[in-house]
Parts: C-alpha cells; structure tokens; sequence
C-alpha cells in the first residue's frame, strides 16, 4: 500500500497557487510538493475532478494530498496541514461605476455577490455563509463576467487570481479590486487523515522550511507567476 503513487489533487483555476495545464497540476503548490516527492523519492499522480468533489474524497481517504488551499475548522476535522508556504489576499472586486461603500466585509450584505462553487474564505466562511448572498460559479472568469454584466454587484477572490484573470480577458479596465476589506489567508498542503502519507508531514515541513532558507520557494513563486501571466 505504502509504494503506490501519492493521489493529489487541487483546485483547477486557482493561479498563481494551483491550475491545471493539461494533464499536470501547475503552479507553486504544486511545484513544491514535486520537489518534495523528489527528495524523498516518491512521486504522485494528479486527479482531475471539481475542487468540491476532491475534498469529499480526501475526507474519505481516496485522495491522499490537496494542494495550495486555506486552513479552516470544518476541513481540521479530516485533514492534517503543513507549514504555510505561501499567502494570499482574500479580497473584492466590483465593476468601476459601482456606487456603494464597501469599506468591511459587513458592507457587503444588502448586495448580491459571486464566488467560486466549493472555495473557501479561510476564518471568514461562517460569515460569508451565514450573511451574504453569494452565487456560486466554477471559476474567476465567471465571476469576472457577472460583475462586468451586473449579473452580481460584486465577488470576493484571492487578489492574484482576479488580478491575472483581469488581465488576461481584457476586464482590467472594467473591473476595480478594492484596498478594503482584505483578509491575509495562508497557503498550506494538506494530508487526508485517512491517508498512509500521513506519516510523512514532518518530513514535508522540514523541506518546506529547508526551501524557504535556501531560495528554492522563491524560484518556484517567481516560476509559477510568470507562467500564470502567460495562460
């Protein structure tokens, strides 16, 4: 059991962090877990399925590894996480005529907003869930698209993706990220706790750390952002 392939999986359109090109998960995440697998000689294989389904099966122990997501109490209960590798900005965007203070996340409620179909907003999911009226879509192009048509008043996202997103489809005119609110979310690997590489997390921090000091995270960040702005 211990010598087959690490199944991984992570969210699809989650650049600069996590996407799929191909057959392969791209992006930081999953670069280090590669570089990882490399120095303890493993390897893994990447399953293709909705972010939302990939998680059930991580509870389940059928996925052994998510990449690049948010740490959340709900998740704690079936997954064990390593050291944060990496950080984000959970923030808003609407269209630039928009009216309406947004200054805190309690701003938002009277309006309509947008988010991805099975994300997370980190420590903010039981406000989002209870509070807002949120949409759900696959992913930030669509957001982008319903509040460039008014379809929603405004979307929360990490600040990479709505900013690569933007400028990629041409929304970068349309579209205004706002300073406020913001919330620093970190980046983390997961193991399921049902998986048999459980036991292998002390080594995955060590190495995290190890690449931290050394100068292999940064080359991997400033990898991944460069082919992120290039989809």
């Amino acid at each position: 059991m211990a010598s087959r392939k690490i199944a991984v999986s992570g969210h699809h359109l989650f650049q600069p962090f996590s996407w799929k090109n191909k057959q392969e998960l791209a992006g930081i995440g999953p670069k280090l877990f590669k570089q990882i697998l490399n120095d303890l000689n493993k390897d893994f294989e990447p399953v293709f399925i909705p972010w939302k389904r990939s998680q059930l099966m991580a509870k389940k122990g059928e996925i052994d590894v998510l990449i690049s997501l948010f740490k959340t109490p709900e998740r704690e209960n079936y997954l064990e996480y390593s050291t944060p590798f990496s950080k984000t900005s959970l923030i808003v965007f609407t269209r630039n005529d928009f009216k309406a203070r947004i200054e805190n996340w309690s701003d938002l409620v009277p309006h309509n907003g947008v988010a991805i179909r099975g994300a997370s907003s980190g420590e903010l999911d039981v406000f989002f869930n209870s509070k807002l009226s949120l949409k759900k879509v696959e992913n930030t192009y669509q957001m982008l698209k319903m509040v460039e048509l008014s379809r929603a008043d405004y979307a929360t996202s990490s600040r990479y993706s709505a900013m690569i997103e933007a400028g990629k489809h041409g929304l970068d005119k349309v579209i205004k990220i706002h300073d406020q609110p913001n919330s620093s979310q970190k980046i983390h690997l997961a193991v399921s706790k049902n998986s048999w590489f459980l036991k292998y997390l002390p080594e995955v921090n060590k190495f995290i750390k190890k690449y931290k000091k050394n100068g292999v995270l940064d080359s991997i960040v400033e990898q991944s952002l460069s082919e992120a702005i290039k989809l």
